[in-house]
């Protein structure tokens, strides 16, 4: 799980100049491992990065995982939070998706994968299916569609958990430290919403480890009722249907009280026509594929370089946040030095010039 975010000279190469001979996104599943469940805020390889690679979008400050294994299932571990200037894991999971059906949780076998775009779940059991696809949707929300096939009614269940040990290298601790005795004024809140949830965070300036304004928050809301338990850092959220439904969730990660106000008009016109948003993003990456792979001489090896390239680079896009007043391109959003706000001319121009011919927005 130990992925390089930032392009060699040869990637640039590669992707200027190789290309698919069909530019569709289903071609190129798993092109960068996205699996992992964080337990650990600052969850480092050897090399003192994040050792998980979450998908980020659209320049967005929050990315997701995809599950490692049964116990991850039906969610999109991680939460990776961009506070500003730094990567930082919210949880090892939140949102986790069960289902159960006269009063038994159900057994489904897992198949999840990435595309360019996307993560992709699928959950199958005799009775009953689950697909889930996250996308972005803008730079500040991804958007999850769930279709749910059965016959018979269902219990759906969500839960959710803050993460609370601080950090570990390898999988090893590094201290017994936690992130409330670290940073005590971070002050991290889950409350229930009309539709969802939020956690709120407090005003934090540690400069070389977490940077919050006091006004930041992570929002959850979802196209069906659900009733919301909370207890502590910890959350869960139940909805009863009738048979096979389709659902919405949108992920928001809003860095100030301004952003939070603003963003609230877009997440109702998400979930009141989730269709446009999807095929949006779809057609998108398509688009930057088409664009960039346009050599036929290219070989299968060659193309996926070249797409992985095309999708770490928009990966490392940052919207305006923060101190960051503009778009720009940081060169590894999973490097502790070369993350969030951590852009200069001097590697920027040289990504502009990589995503001029695919993605010149």
């Amino acid at each position: 799980m130990k992925i390089k975010t930032i392009l060699t000279p040869v990637a640039c190469a590669l992707l200027m100049s190789f290309s698919a001979h069909a530019a569709n996104a289903d071609n190129y599943k798993n092109v960068i491992n996205r699996t992992g469940a964080p337990q650990y805020m600052k969850d480092y390889d050897y090399d003192d990065h994040q050792r998980f690679n979450p998908f980020f979008d659209l320049g967005a400050w929050h990315g997701h995982l995809l599950p490692d294994g049964p116990n991850t299932m039906g969610g999109f571990p991680g939460v990776a939070l961009l506070t500003e200037e730094y990567i930082n894991f919210m949880a090892s999971n939140f949102d986790r998706l069960t289902v159960w059906q006269d009063g038994k949780k159900v057994d489904f076998t897992l198949e999840a994968y990435s595309i360019p775009g996307a993560l992709v779940q699928k959950l199958i059991s005799k009775d009953v299916q689950v697909e889930m696809i996250l996308r972005f949707a803008t730079p500040r929300t991804s958007l999850l569609e769930t279709k749910i096939t059965s016959d018979k009614p269902l219990d759906l269940v969500w839960d959710g958990e803050l993460l609370e040990k601080l950090e570990a290298k390898e999988g090893k601790p590094l201290s017994d430290k936690t992130i409330a005795g670290e940073y005590p004024d971070y002050q991290r809140k889950i409350s229930a919403t009309r539709d969802g949830l939020k956690v709120t965070f407090g005003k934090v300036r540690a400069t070389w480890d977490l940077l919050t304004s006091g006004e930041s928050e992570y929002q959850v809301h979802k196209s069906l009722p659900v009733q919301t338990e909370i207890n502590g850092n910890r959350f869960t959220s139940k909805a009863h249907i009738n048979g096979s439904t389709t659902l919405y969730t949108t992920y928001s990660h809003l860095l100030t009280a301004q952003e939070v106000s603003k963003e609230q008009m877009q997440i109702r016109d998400i979930l009141a026509r989730p269709a446009f948003y999807l095929t949006a993003s779809q057609q998108r990456w398509e688009e930057y594929l088409k664009k960039g792979l346009t050599n036929p001489d290219a070989t299968p090896e060659q193309t996926r370089v070249a797409v992985k390239a095309i999708e770490t680079l928009n990966g490392n896009w940052r919207s305006p946040g923060g101190a960051v007043k503009y778009n720009t391109v940081t060169p590894s959003v999973t490097g502790r030095w070369f993350s969030g706000n951590q852009t200069w001319p001097w590697d920027t121009w040289k990504q502009a010039f990589a995503m001029a011919h695919f993605n010149p927005d």
